[in-house]
């Protein structure tokens, strides 16, 4: 007999047998083309990942200047009220990575390893770390003779190994739908944490590998920080990792409407804001906060000036 397990597409949970062939309409529009958490960053060279799971195609966006990684000014960069060039001239390109599957998230552990999460043909969820290589030389700044501007040519990578972190079709773990590595005061992240496309669930595991662990869920207390409601499967989320001021590492899980805007409580009654916390920057998430519109407000969440960091690499 065959078991039937719940995906979501459009919001909506949809039974599927195992065993049955797993169609890319099944994948929920806000997977389908999903922007990697966390940036690559090497020499004066930086990347963004893209998922597009349709295509089962992995894409880095490299931009490559003079001041990437280096504190920069950047109004030499370019002009921030014309528009216009500054000094440094920025190269953008493109490198695509078949992934074999169908791709929903990825994330950047370091600058050598990032994490691909997807489910294939047959439905089964795909955890995977992939290992980076780098040219052995990095390319240098040099100065255009034309133009007067300096440039890097950016460099290319390529994928040396693909550990599998976690390969199943249990019910509740359905789709990678966000993914973000677990930073650390001291030392690269030895943790990720990845949340679940038709339960909601958070989980934690190791980079390395081994068991997934809960951290929080809607439907039980099992998880290290106990019931989180609010987690619940008909949600389009997107989750970030910053340094808040005063109170640590924090993780936003927050909800998009479909085009990836983020949603306010006017806009939808059950806006969705989860903040996973790490006082003491070690690692451990300790604790969760829920906000309301009027303590999102109060607490200063939308201003960047509050943040060490807004966006953690």
């Amino acid at each position: 007999m065959q078991i039937a397990k719940p995906v979501m597409a459009l919001g909506l949970l949809i039974p599927i047998a195992h065993g049955q062939s797993f169609e890319p309409a099944d994948i929920p529009v806000g997977l389908r083309s999903h922007a990697g958490s966390g940036n690559i960053r090497k020499a004066h060279q930086v990347g963004s990942i893209t998922c597009d799971a349709l295509k089962e195609v992995l894409t880095v966006t490299w931009r490559s200047s003079a001041l990437e990684n280096q504190a920069p000014d950047w109004s030499l960069q370019w002009d921030l009220d014309t528009g216009a060039l500054g000094t440094h001239f920025v190269q953008t390109v493109n490198q695509e990575f078949s992934v074999g599957y169908y791709p929903t998230a990825a994330a950047v552990v370091d600058d050598s390893t990032i994490l691909v999460g997807g489910v294939d043909k047959a439905g089964t969820t795909i955890l995977e770390s992939w290992s980076l290589v780098w040219p052995k030389m990095m390319s240098g700044v040099y100065t255009d003779p034309n133009t007067g501007l300096s440039q890097v040519q950016p460099m290319m990578v390529t994928v040396s190994t693909r550990k599998r972190l976690y390969d199943d079709s249990a019910v509740g773990k359905t789709f990678v739908q966000n993914i973000c590595a677990v930073r650390r005061q001291s030392g690269k992240p030895v943790d990720y944490m990845v949340q679940f496309g038709d339960s909601s669930d958070v989980y934690i595991g190791a980079v390395q590998g081994g068991a997934l662990s809960l951290l929080g869920s809607s439907q039980t207390s099992a998880g290290t920080i106990g019931t989180v409601p609010g987690l619940e499967g008909d949600s389009q989320t997107v989750l970030m990792a910053s340094h808040f001021s005063g109170l640590g590492y924090v993780y936003q899980l927050l909800r998009q409407d479909p085009s990836g805007r983020l949603m306010n409580d006017i806009e939808a009654p059950k806006v969705l804001r989860i903040i996973f916390v790490d006082t003491d920057l070690d690692g451990v998430i300790d604790n969760y906060l829920q906000p309301t519109q009027q303590e999102w407000d109060d607490q200063g969440w939308a201003d960047l000036d509050n943040y060490v960091n807004w966006w953690l690499d």
